[in-house]
């Protein structure tokens, strides 16, 4: 009696375990293709767009380091995003889109004799033109993290018109 039954028992066991395997994978399939499109693309990514009217030269490059976080941007760590800019066009632009969402702050420097760095004189005065994100302002420092500091937005474009002085 143990023999004839235990034939039809595997069989129903594997039948069950083919029909729980096949339901697993179905409902893998329904949730996966139902978040996908939760974590696709915007249509209309986020972008800063960051513009430089009115160069006193085009010589050299625009040094842009862009920053994450107060604590790197006030104590020189290291930017989420470095660009070189070329500066030969009038109003030299970039359209950045590598960036998430969230709140960001920029330095920024023509480069006029390409070396890499902001030249100063023996005071520690910088002797290229400079800049920070929405043109904030320092006094005898660089602007402060909350005065530089603007909102990238999930979509869209962000804009700043920047001047180098």
């Amino acid at each position: 009696m143990s023999c004839m039954h235990s034939r039809p028992i595997r069989q129903n066991q594997a039948i069950r375990l083919r029909r729980a395997l096949a339901a697993s994978v179905a409902s893998i399939l329904i949730v996966t293709g139902v978040c996908l499109p939760l974590r696709a693309e915007p249509t209309d990514p986020a972008t800063l767009v960051l513009t430089f009217p009115a160069l006193k030269g085009h010589d050299g490059p625009i040094m842009i380091a862009i920053f994450a976080s107060e604590a790197t941007y006030a104590n020189g760590g290291q930017p989420i995003c470095s660009i070189k800019l070329p500066s030969t066009s009038d109003v030299p632009e970039v359209a950045i889109k590598a960036l998430p969402p969230g709140r960001y702050a920029a330095k920024i420097f023509h480069d006029l004799n390409g070396n890499g760095a902001l030249d100063a004189n023996v005071l520690g005065i910088p002797t290229e033109p400079y800049a920070f994100s929405n043109n904030a302002t320092g006094s005898l420092a660089p602007a402060s993290w909350s005065d530089a500091a603007f909102s990238l937005a999930p979509t869209g474009q962000t804009k700043q018109a920047i001047a180098l002085e």
